[in-house]
């Protein structure tokens, strides 16, 4: 007697339904924008960090000047640092005309400072910051009651001390003394009229209470 020979069983194949689909979809989706805002946040914190460490070593050098200086008041004082050596060849950009060779490695972002050395020994600096991130903008002018920044101490707020756009300065809206990241991020914002997402800063420092 013959055996029958076996056949092999029919193997059925499960396909992917469309709702398992839309959710794998969706998943990668959320691991894409995920990561992409990630990577932003780290790289708006990196270049924060980068310009906080800058203006800090620069700010300590130009409070060791007012002897120097003799009471005398110096706009652009960021010439005269440069060629003390307090500002890093990697920041300086001697193409741009005075005032705007004080830049950042990233976009064109610029800063200049002005400074009157009194007689007392107290001085006042006047910080510009142009074409910032309004998301930088609002860690860089935000501040302690005490006038404490990420950089630099002293900061004296006031009619001296405002944000505006980029492109087209025109209203200054003021940043007071204790502005938190809150209410900072909310001026930077408002400055910016032409929705570029750049604004540029003033900061007045002083060095007494």
């Amino acid at each position: 007697m013959t055996e029958k020979p076996k056949t092999p069983r029919t193997v059925r194949l499960r396909g992917v339904t469309l709702i398992e689909a839309v959710l794998y979809i969706a998943i990668a989706l959320a691991l894409i924008v995920g990561g992409l805002v990630f990577y932003q946040q780290a790289t708006l914190q990196s270049r924060v960090n980068y310009v906080t460490r800058s203006l800090a070593a620069v700010f300590a050098d130009a409070r060791t000047l007012n002897d120097e200086m003799n009471g005398a008041a110096y706009g652009n004082l960021e010439n005269l640092l440069f060629a003390r050596g307090s500002i890093p060849g990697e920041l300086w950009d001697a193409t741009k005309p005075s005032g705007q060779r004080l830049r950042f490695p990233f976009g064109t972002a610029s800063a200049s400072i002005s400074a009157t050395f009194h007689t007392t020994g107290q001085t006042t600096f006047l910080l510009t910051l142009r074409n910032i991130d309004e998301r930088m903008c609002a860690r860089l002018v935000r501040s302690t009651p005490q006038g404490e920044t990420l950089f630099a101490s002293g900061f004296a707020g006031g009619a001296g001390s405002s944000v505006t756009d980029d492109l087209s300065p025109g209203t200054w809206i003021p940043i007071s003394v204790g502005a938190t990241l809150s209410t900072a991020g909310t001026a930077c914002t408002d400055a910016d009229v032409n929705n570029n997402g750049l604004v540029t800063a003033d900061m007045v420092f002083r060095t007494w209470d």
